[in-house]
Order: C-alpha cells, then sequence, then structure tokens
C-alpha cells in the first residue's frame, strides 16, 4: 500500500478538483459528474498500473509519481490557504483606497499603490533576508548586517518595485495592481508549499543524487558525465514543463476564463466573492496540475537519462513503511534547518516567479492582437525555466547552510565526510546545511506489548533534498 498511496491520493484530489471546477465554471451537474467519473478512472488505471511496477520490482513509477502528487497537493493547499486569502484581502484593500470615477471603473492612484507594494514588499524582504542568513550564517559585523539589510531591499525593489511602476505606466490599464497581487498571492501560496514541502519531504522517496557543486548529479554517475547528468536531464525538463504549461494553459483558458477578472474588466469592478471564486478556480484546475506535472517532468527526464546512459537509478526510503512517514515528519519539524530550507526555496519560488507574472500581464495590456504574442510566449518559457532552481539550489547553495556535523543514531557527533569523500556523499549528507539528528529511532509496540526500537529508517532523514 504504501507504494500506491501517493497515486491514490492523487487519483481522488483529481476527481474531486474536476468536479469542483466543472461546477465552478457553471457547468451542468451531469457534465461535472461524468468528468469526475473519468478523472477517477483515469487516477485508477494509474494506481494499478504502479502496484504491478512495484510487484515486479520497479520503484521508478512509485519514486516519479510521489514526487508529482507532493507538488500537486502542497501547491494546492499552498494556494486555497494561502494565495487565494490573500489575493481576496489585498484586493479588498485596493477597493478600500481606489478613487472612484465618473466616467468608468474605480482606479487605483499613484500613491495608494505605492502603499500597497511597500506592505507587500515587507514580508518579502524579511523572506528574502532569512534564506541569506540561513545559507551564509549570521553575519557578526556591523557592515555585515548592512549589507544583509541592503540586498534583500535592492532584490526586491527589482523583482516588485520596477515592474510595479513600469506597468502603472501603461494607464489605463490595472496591470499594476494585478502584479502586486500576484506576487503577494505567489509569496503566500510559495511559504505554504515549502513549509509542507521541507516539512513532509523525508516521508516520500525520490531519485538520489550525489555531491555538490559541479559533482552533483545521479548517484552512479562516472566523473566524466556528472555535469551531463544533472544539466541535460534539466534542460529536457526546462522544455517538457514549457511545453505542458503552453499546452494547459491554452486548453484551460479556451474552456475558462482563469484570469484574475474577466477579459476586459478591470479588478476592481467585481466583487470580492468573484475575486476569490477566480482565485480559487486557478489553483484547482491550472497550477495544481502544473506543480503535478513539473514532479512527473523531472522525475522522466532524469529516468530517461539514466536508461540512455546506462546508469543504474538509485532510489531514497525504498524500505520505507507508512508507519514511520509521522515520526519522520515530527524528526523534520522540529530542525530549525527545515525552516531554513523554507525560507530558501520560498524565496527562489518568488523571485522565479515574478517574471512569468510579469510577461504575462505586459501580454495583457490593451493593443495586443493575438493571445499567444511575444510576451505571452515568454513567460511561459520564463515558467519552464524555473524547473532549473531545485538543482541549483540543491547542488550550490544548501551545501553552504550553517552546521555540517551530523549526529548518529545514539546521538554522538560524527564528521560528515568520514571515511568519504564529498562527491560520494548521500544527498541526505551532501545538501544538509543541519547538524541535527540524519536518522532517528522509530519505536514501537509488537504484538506481545513490549517496546522495540528498529534502526534508522530510510524515510528518517530530516535534511533530504528533492531530486
Amino acid at each position: 500500500m504504501s507504494r500506491i498511496a501517493g497515486s491514490a491520493l492523487s487519483s481522488i484530489k483529481l476527481s474531486a478538483c474536476c468536479a469542483i471546477a466543472a461546477s465552478l465554471a457553471g457547468l451542468g451537474t451531469g457534465t461535472f459528474a461524468l468528468i469526475a467519473i473519468g478523472a477517477l478512472t483515469v487516477g485508477t488505471t494509474v494506481c494499478l498500473l504502479e502496484a504491478r511496477c512495484a510487484k515486479e520490482g520497479h520503484h521508478l513509477p512509485a519514486a516519479i509519481v510521489q514526487h508529482g502528487v507532493c507538488n500537486d497537493w502542497h501547491t494546492l493547499i499552498g494556494g486555497l490557504t494561502g494565495g487565494t486569502p490573500t489575493t481576496v484581502a489585498l484586493t479588498a484593500l485596493a477597493s478600500a483606497l481606489a478613487v472612484a470615477a465618473d466616467d468608468g471603473p474605480p482606479r487605483l492612484g499613484t500613491n495608494s499603490l505605492a502603499c500597497l507594494a511597500t506592505m507587500v514588499s515587507a514580508p518579502a524582504m524579511l523572506l528574502v533576508g532569512k534564506s541569506m542568513r540561513a545559507t551564509g550564517g549570521e553575519p557578526p559585523r556591523p557592515a555585515v548586517s548592512l549589507a544583509c539589510l541592503a540586498i534583500p531591499v535592492i532584490t526586491v525593489g527589482l523583482a516588485l518595485g520596477l515592474p510595479t511602476a513600469m506597468l502603472h505606466k501603461q494607464a489605463p490599464s490595472d496591470a499594476a495592481l494585478r502584479f502586486v497581487i500576484g506576487f503577494a498571492a505567489n509569496m503566500a501560496s510559495a511559504t505554504v508549499r515549502e513549509a509542507l514541502t521541507q516539512t513532509t519531504l523525508p516521508a516520500w522517496r525520490g531519485i538520489e543524487r550525489t555531491g555538490s557543486g559541479l559533482d552533483y548529479g545521479l548517484s552512479d554517475a562516472g566523473l566524466q558525465e556528472r555535469l551531463g547528468s544533472t544539466v541535460i536531464p534539466t534542460l529536457i525538463s526546462c522544455l517538457l514543463f514549457a511545453g505542458s504549461s503552453a499546452l494547459t494553459l491554452h486548453c484551460l483558458e479556451a474552456a475558462s476564463d482563469l484570469g484574475m477578472a474577466p477579459a476586459g474588466q478591470v479588478l476592481l469592478s467585481q466583487s470580492l466573492s468573484e475575486t476569490g471564486r477566480r482565485s480559487a478556480l486557478r489553483v484547482l484546475v491550472l497550477q495544481s496540475t502544473n506543480e503535478m506535472l513539473e514532479g512527473l517532468w523531472r522525475g522522466l527526464s532524469l529516468a530517461g537519462y539514466a536508461s540512455a546512459r546506462g546508469l543504474a537509478l538509485r532510489y531514497r526510503n525504498t524500505e520505507a513503511d507508512l508507519s514511520d512517514v509521522p515520526a519522520a515528519m515530527r524528526a523534520s519539524c522540529c530542525d530549525p534547518a527545515t525552516w531554513d530550507r523554507t525560507a530558501l526555496f520560498a524565496s527562489a519560488r518568488l523571485l522565479d516567479g515574478a517574471l512569468p507574472n510579469l510577461l504575462t500581464q505586459l501580454a495583457s495590456l490593451p493593443g495586443t492582437m493575438h493571445y499567444w504574442n511575444g510576451f505571452r510566449i515568454g513567460a511561459v518559457l520564463a515558467q519552464g525555466a524555473t524547473m532549473a532552481r531545485t538543482p541549483v539550489l540543491a547542488a550550490h547553495v544548501l551545501p553552504r547552510m550553517a552546521g555540517s556535523i551530523n549526529t548518529d543514531v545514539a546521538g554522538v557527533p560524527q564528521a560528515a565526510t568520514t571515511g568519504r569523500s564529498a562527491a560520494s556523499l548521500s544527498d541526505a549528507e551532501a545538501t544538509s546545511g543541519s547538524s541535527t539528528l540524519t536518522s532517528i529511532v522509530v519505536d514501537s509496540v509488537d504484538p506481545t506489548g513490549e517496546a522495540s526500537s528498529y534502526g534508522p529508517t530510510p524515510c528518517a532523514a530530516p535534511n533530504l533534498a528533492w531530486a
């Protein structure tokens, strides 16, 4: 059951989301019931195929699907609990600050927009600053402290302030307001998503990669192709993700208008309930679907490269059991490095999501004749390029996180590189920045009522990073 749990959850979620999305889009009861049944049938087929592969000893489908399921569910929860409430709250605030116009919809003035952007920039700078301290350590000198304050200000200013000012000049469009709200919603959803990802990470399997820097690559890759085993699969996954994003967006936009406001309407002219409904609809049918495909493309590209080069893939947690999941999650939640990685990856998602957001707003400006203009194509390509974020952070940034001493099961500190070179470290060690337990003992009660301690479980390393 542990091998198909991910696909079963994905099947249920897919069926429910299809039904909810069809209902929100205004389709009839019979139509969305058929859509839900069809989605459930597809998910059940995936479960059966995965179960058969697991029975024959092939763990790749489980590793890939569970990666996709984590992306899918975490994005869904992050969007509905973080992105949608943020969108509604900021839209309400913008409506309160807007100036009523006699000859048109309410407008947001320059000062009001600047105030709104400043409110959004404050938590963004805190997030970026925390990720900087996590990777560089606490600043020991006042000059360094000043630099750690200036860099987040400059970074957020370039990512949020400059595009907002540029879009605000494109009157009478409200693209600037949409950009600011989209930036804040992305920040909220990314923070919730990464908190979920980093705390549940030890519970799921992944394809193992070893080393750091240029030596980061598939575990069985030789010295000559360690770089290629990272770069080539990443480029392939970028292209696949860009293509699937474009296709998904095109199909969904043809069926339902997924923008913040209906085409041709100003955001502030619609009700808050409509704003929340449209935001939830985007999360349900577009964002979570895209992120599930991201996980699939990442795993398939790695598997394809390994197959073409004749490399044997290694998997984490192939011996893990569902009963180990709660203990692994508790250990991860208590690990300070978990929250450092949350800030790091949430900051990365925030910054690399700003460019697609900007290009999307430019693509929607008045005067653009075609839906697939240069800006929208650029937004899709930029979205696909975000696939390169994870291997870059895992190879070059995570190894610099503060702390490098691992602790064995008995609690005795041990050097992380005992008897091995950095290139031979497992992902749990090479990308770790914590000094907490790298494995835990799971206590359970046997049928005779006596407590027993099992050895370190493969799913119990709280400092794993995604493949």
